[in-house]
Parts: C-alpha cells; sequence; structure tokens
C-alpha cells in the first residue's frame, strides 16, 4: 500500500468513526508518539490503521464484478433461450450450459461465453435463429 493510500484511509476511518480532532491526535500520539500522520513511519502508520480496524474502522471495498459483465448478460440469455427452444424441439439433446458453450465455441473459437465479444455473441445468436429457422421452429 502506498504512503497516500495510508494516510488516505486513516483520514477516512477518522470520518467514519467520528472522532473529532482533539481525540484523533490524542490516539495518534498514544500510539506512535506523534501527533500527525505526516511525521510517521511506514510501520507507525500500520499501528494506527490496526488500531483504527480494531475500533471498528471497516474500509469499503470496491465493487465486485460478476463474471458476466451487464453488456454480455442479455445476449448470453438470448442464446440460452434460443437453446431451450431447439431443446423443446427435440433437436437439441442436451440441455447443459456446458452443452451450450461447446456448440458456441465451435463458432467463436472461445471456451467460454464469458471470454467472447459481441461479434462472437451475436453470431451465436444469429447461428440459433438461423437453425429454428431450417427446422421451422418459431423461437421469438
Amino acid at each position: 500500500m502506498s504512503r497516500n493510500t495510508e494516510l488516505a484511509q486513516i483520514h477516512i476511518a477518522k470520518k467514519q468513526l467520528g472522532l473529532d480532532e482533539e481525540t484523533y491526535r490524542l490516539m495518534l500520539h498514544n500510539i506512535t508518539g506523534k501527533n500527525s500522520t505526516k511525521e510517521m513511519t511506514i510501520n507507525e502508520r500500520y499501528k494506527v490503521l490496526a488500531h483504527l480496524h480494531k475500533v471498528g474502522f471497516k474500509p469499503k471495498t470496491k465493487k465486485s464484478y460478476s463474471k458476466i459483465t451487464n453488456w454480455r448478460k442479455p445476449r448470453i440469455a438470448k442464446i440460452v433461450a434460443l437453446w431451450c427452444v431447439l431443446f423443446d424441439a427435440k433437436i437439441v439433446k442436451d440441455k447443459s450450459y456446458a452443452a451450450m458453450e461447446n456448440w458456441c465455441s465451435t463458432l467463436t473459437g472461445k471456451d467460454s461465453l464469458n471470454w467472447s465479444t459481441a461479434n462472437d455473441l451475436n453470431k451465436c445468436i444469429e447461428g440459433l435463429k438461423s437453425w429454428c429457422n431450417r427446422e421451422g421452429i418459431k423461437h421469438d
């Protein structure tokens, strides 16, 4: 963690825990013997952060993203829906996601739909629509 990140976390913790200036400075002095974070060594900043965590500081984590980013979800959902239509019509023998993804990988050359580009996903959708049309299956 960089010096600036450590300093920022200490000041965020101060605000999150509602410490007034006097209490904050007294805490710093009790932990490190210094009244300012700018004067502290890396070890002293870690001691302050450890104490702040101990008394209830919870840093906010960055938002985690699902394996499938938002722009892929509707396209993959359409592929799944078309695959299920073909399964229900008894054209496809295996309804599993793995089987569908395997079929898609023959078109895209990618092992996972999560790694596919928009063009790859659209190619799969159009391929499944064409398959439905050849079999005379309504797919909308």
